[in-house]
């Protein structure tokens, strides 16, 4: 069930809201949990039923794995061995599901052989609720003796705006929420505050990331068959793609903040304006933030992060980032896509060694720096999505080729060039000048312990604060048309980037 469709919207949400809050008056708050317990896996459920009994086993054998971990009975060497194990099985389960094909086609291929389909289908979100999990009985290991009801485990898991792409939630944010009063009193400024969050990721997702996306799917759809984009296609490709992603994984965020704070509910920030970046580790720290700081806590720290010496810092930063290529998808182009930023991670941390900037530095050649690394991560980001969004390095290739004008004289895509970029430079100057929605709600908290770094435009030496979102009828008008615009192209049904991985 995909949040932008008509089911979801008119059906499945207003139902899920309604029991919840009913519930928990008549029933008491138990009845309530298990009630969005349920919605959640009908909600898993609704896209392929052979799966859901999958997502139960792995949170059934998850719990009791941390249970038997956190006991503070067992020695620590019986506990760490347990551990060990419960990462190995879950990484195991994941790699079977998800990687078998590739592996096996791969091995097979430095053979001579071509191999058929095995035909073992990806569950739903299995890379998202896997590392939640793997998260879970770490720190079960970490903090013995903390065990949490069952319920509040499993909703925790599997709990719908979150499950299917992120963002990617530690226990100790969304399970004592379970525990307190907010969750269990349908306010209206939770409503509010949620719908108008919604209402604009929707529309980030429908108006703005679905129109985008029918061109880098034509030109990179022909890339991968063979066929050379001209220059001028390369590039619509490659910041059509961007901006695409951009603007459709934003609107996933945002969506699902919303959704859960209709429920009273706060999850984490997980996208923070990450184009305006002006490092790649800063990319990294505002681009699908709950990852990174999983991959961080959970990979880099572990082998040592650079404490370990300057030369195996920067393996450490390789290594990282190579697991999160791979978690993205089982190909090669994703290999590739992980080790690149695992480079441009290691060159940004020597180039920024030899070229401090000091205290003498004067506010002119700050701002022109500024400027340039923005600009410089931007297009070192922009790069680095034709391996993402390519079916294969020959495809990759051609695009690639293109961008430096060694790609076809004639169109291989049939592209309104004109069209497609005035779609694009229009996303683009909402992305790099326009404040994200998390800074419009900022009266609101709408995510969970963050609050904006920036609450103004500066133009020179003026300084002009962001609107800020009031449910007041000045709001109200704009939203409203927005989600009719949003509705009225929902029969252009496209799902989620992010949901594939």
């Amino acid at each position: 069930m995909l949040f932008n469709s008509y089911t979801f919207i008119f059906l499945f949400l207003p139902i899920a809201w309604a029991g919840f809050y009913a519930m928990n008056g008549v029933a008491g708050r138990r009845a309530g949990r298990v009630w969005l317990l349920l919605a959640s896996l009908v909600f898993y459920g609704w896209w392929n039923p052979i799966h859901l009994p999958l997502l139960l086993g792995s949170i059934g054998v998850n719990y009791l794995l941390a249970r038997a971990i956190g006991d503070e009975r067992r020695s620590q060497r019986g506990r760490k061995r347990l551990m060990v194990w419960g990462v190995v099985a879950n990484v195991g389960a994941l790699a079977w599901f998800k990687y078998t094909d590739f592996v096996l086609r791969s091995t097979l291929g430095t053979l001579g052989y071509e191999m058929e389909p095995t035909g073992i289908m990806i569950p739903l979100a299995i890379s998202f609720f896997t590392f939640q999990q793997i998260a879970y009985i770490v720190d079960a290991y970490k903090e013995p003796g903390r065990a949490r009801p069952f319920m509040d485990y499993a909703l925790f898991v599997s709990f719908f705006p979150q499950l299917v792409a992120g963002p990617i939630i530690h226990h100790s944010e969304l399970m004592p929420q379970f525990a307190g009063e907010e969750p269990y009193r349908a306010r209206a400024s939770n409503l509010s505050v949620g719908m108008a969050m919604f209402v604009l990721g929707l529309f980030k997702k429908v108006v703005i990331a679905d129109e985008i996306a029918q061109y880098p799917d034509a030109i990179f759809g022909a890339a991968g068959q063979g066929d050379a984009p001209t220059a001028a296609l390369a590039w619509i490709g490659m910041l059509g793609f961007t901006m695409q992603v951009y603007f459709d994984f934003s609107g996933y965020s945002d969506m699902a903040i919303g959704l859960a704070r209709m429920f009273g509910l706060r999850l984490p920030m997980n996208f923070d304006s990450p184009l305006k970046a002006t490092g790649i580790s800063e990319f990294w720290r505002r681009w699908h933030m709950t990852l990174s700081r999983f991959l961080r806590s959970y990979v880099y720290l572990p082998l040592g992060g650079s404490r370990v010496g300057r030369a195996r810092g920067y393996l450490n930063l390789i290594i990282t980032m190579l697991v999160s290529g791979i978690w993205h998808g089982a190909a090669w182009t994703f290999v590739a896509f992980g080790l690149l930023h695992g480079v441009y991670l290691v060159v940004q941390q020597i180039w920024t060694r030899r070229f401090r900037l000091g205290p003498e530095t004067p506010q002119w050649r700050r701002t022109f720096r500024c400027a340039w690394a923005r600009a410089l991560t931007f297009m070192a980001f922009a790069f680095s999505l034709i391996l993402f969004r390519s079916s294969n390095f020959d495809g990759a290739w051609l695009v690639f080729r293109g961008l430096f004008g060694a790609g076809a004289d004639e169109p291989s895509a049939e592209v309104p060039e004109l069209k497609a970029a005035i779609w694009i430079g229009a996303a683009w100057v909402i992305a790099w000048t326009m404040p994200n929605v998390q800074e419009f709600m900022r009266k609101f908290s709408p995510a969970l312990d963050w609050t904006p770094s920036r609450t103004k435009w500066r133009f020179g030496t003026r300084r002009v604060p962001y609107p800020a979102w009031m449910p007041n009828p000045w709001w109200a008008v704009p939203l409203v048309a927005m989600l009719v615009w949003s509705v009225l192209n929902l029969d252009r049904v496209a799902i989620f980037v992010y949901w594939q991985f």
